[in-house]
């Protein structure tokens, strides 16, 4: 009998009928919009992980700064699913800490101090010249499904509220700093 099968907290059961649990408590569809922007966003963060592990693993010492930028990126993405995982209109929603412009600046910032030290070729990119840069390439790629789920839910849902808009613009400058990572990576593993 299914009652009788112990389970610990990660197992509620409450899932499945198909529905989940936002942040503030709201239930809706598994497949709900929210729901895919959060797992894009989850996927992102986590393949960042792994971009993380093998920067460590490969290049001790050398990075360390990246994987400090890198970690930062995943508190951010954090940050930003916590905001779309709560209904603007609900209290907890007030407490939150927005996404904003300096968020993005620093981002672009970061980006800048990068591309002094690296030669973007005016060519399409095929990844997979090195196992790192590959990795960070595909980081981007889910980074930019990531903006164009964002950019539906703020459309389809009606919430162009600036902290998600600046959110949409963070997405935005961190694909294209994994992109210039990569590109940095390449040049560096060549030297």
């Amino acid at each position: 009998m299914a009652s009788e099968i112990p389970f610990n907290q990660v197992t509620t059961r409450g899932g499945d009928a198909g529905e989940a649990t936002l942040f503030d408590g709201e239930r809706r569809a598994k497949d709900d919009l929210v729901f895919r922007t959060l797992g894009d966003l989850d996927e992102l963060a986590s393949w960042i992980g792994v971009v993380r592990t093998h920067n460590r693993d490969e290049w001790p010492g050398r990075l360390h700064d990246f994987d400090a930028e890198l970690r930062e990126a995943q508190v951010t993405l954090s940050r930003i699913s916590a905001l779309i995982a709560c209904s603007p209109a609900s209290a907890t929603y007030s407490r939150l800490a927005a996404v904003d412009g300096a968020v993005v600046h620093e981002l672009e910032l970061r980006e800048a101090r990068l591309l002094q030290n690296t030669r973007i070729e005016p060519v399409f990119v095929i990844p997979g010249d090195h196992d790192y840069s590959a990795e960070v390439d595909f980081a981007r790629t889910i980074c930019r499904r990531c903006e164009r789920t964002l950019i539906t839910l703020i459309r389809d849902r009606g919430r162009p509220r600036p902290d998600l808009h600046d959110s949409q613009r963070y997405l935005n400058r961190l694909s294209d700093y994994l992109f210039v990572l990569a590109r940095h990576m390449e040049q560096d593993r060549d030297s």
